[in-house]
């Protein structure tokens, strides 16, 4: 099994590797690539690494701008050395590293398109200081010639500097900007103001921007009912059920019921949403059960989240009543033995070894075992199945022995 995982993680390593270099890759994952780095949590020691990376990504996209549709002769695998403008100080405290770059990028790198906006990955990696100074140069800064590659680093950075509960007293201005923004011309630039603001909260205007930034271009059907479900989360009540609504009538709102899945698997959440709202969501939900692979078992294919929001949408509030939900769906002849064995093997450890011990305790495990072996007698070459099944014997296993 060790080698099995072995395998995988370096043929995925191996998928990364092609996805941010292969020739047929359009410059729009410019912004994918960057969305999937910025979310990485990095230490110092590993912030070089990074750089690397990212210059390397920088040059490749910058090598092909300047060329067109057309790659550089040597496939654009760029080395770090090629981009060694700058460098980080690992010595220093993040914070205090990242002042040091945004001075440097003030000083020196201030309207000089992609080169700026790789100081500025850095700088949003360390995490800058938020103090009201720094607002301000980033709102000069916003206001200046900068280039449009600047520009979409400085609208990710700048709502960094919001406070819910507006300690800093700049909330205003932010959301101001933001909305400023959505005057440009450049479709990036826009889509990042428009999700910007539509995260902090629900204000009188969110759904308007939202709406705008759709029509405009700025943000595709499935952005848009995303954004829209995020923006749920924070809906007084007389405008949740319009929100579901508008997501249920869309097209390409795939992205948008994953969103309220785990919108519906909040307890806190659900108890802030009126009859209306939860109904339409319950019905909306209903519809889209995950499907698994035709061909193979693939594990986690989100059907247990899906499961565990429908049965909050059904009135579960605990342990006992998830046993009693899991028992009645999926404990019968009818039901698909991968959704048991998704839910034993993917839900969180200690909630699946209560589970397993509930049905053990009723007498029912043994049906489960044998609907699970059935199954497992016709796709014993599927190794990801074989995974998952060990996982389940691990837990009863467990369970059993915590009696």
């Amino acid at each position: 099994m060790k080698k099995y995982l072995l395998t995988i993680g370096v043929f995925c390593l191996l998928g990364l590797a092609f996805f941010l270099f292969a020739p047929s890759k359009q410059s729009s994952l410019a912004s994918k690539a960057t969305s999937v780095i910025r979310a990485d949590k990095k230490d110092n020691a590993n912030i070089s690494s990074w750089l690397a990376e990212k210059f390397s990504w920088a040059k490749f996209m910058s090598a092909r701008n300047a060329q067109g549709a057309a790659m550089p002769q040597d496939g654009g695998r760029i080395t770090a050395g090629d981009f060694d403008f700058f460098s980080v100080d690992q010595t220093l405290p993040k914070k205090d590293e990242a002042q040091r770059l945004f001075e440097l990028y003030k000083s020196s790198y201030l309207g000089s398109g992609i080169k700026g906006r790789v100081i500025l990955e850095a700088i949003s990696s360390l995490g800058l200081e938020k103090s009201t100074e720094n607002f301000r140069s980033m709102q000069a800064i916003l206001r200046s010639k900068v280039t449009d590659d600047e520009k979409i680093m400085l609208v990710s950075l700048l709502p960094r500097f919001y406070s819910h509960d507006n300690s800093s007293g700049l909330n205003s201005e932010i959301l101001t900007g933001l909305k400023d923004l959505l005057r440009t011309n450049n479709k990036e630039i826009g889509a990042e103001a428009a999700s910007e603001y539509s995260r902090f909260g629900y204000f009188s205007d969110s759904e308007s921007i939202l709406e705008y930034a759709r029509s405009v271009g700025f943000l595709g059907n499935r952005s848009y009912y995303g954004e829209l479900a995020h923006l749920l989360d924070y809906a007084p009540q007389d405008a949740q059920k319009r929100i579901i609504d508008v997501i249920k009538s869309g097209d390409d709102n795939d992205y948008a019921a994953g969103i309220l899945v785990s919108t519906a698997s909040s307890q806190e959440i659900l108890n802030a949403f009126s009859p209306d709202a939860l109904a339409s969501l319950k019905e909306f939900l209903s519809t889209r059960e995950p499907k698994f692979s035709e061909t193979e078992f693939g594990g986690d294919q989100g059907y247990n989240g899906w499961l565990w929001a429908m049965a909050m949408l059904n009135g579960v509030r605990d342990g006992a009543g998830w046993y009693q939900y899991v028992n009645k769906e999926l404990n019968n002849d009818t039901s698909d033995p991968r959704k048991i064995i998704d839910v034993l093997a993917v839900t969180d450890e200690e909630q699946s070894i209560q589970l397993i011990r509930d049905f053990d305790r009723a007498g029912a495990l043994e049906k489960i075992q044998q609907r699970i072996a059935a199954y497992t007698a016709k796709n014993r070459e599927d190794p990801n199945l074989q995974y998952y099944l060990s996982q389940i014997e691990r837990k009863i296993k467990e369970a059993r022995a915590k009696k």
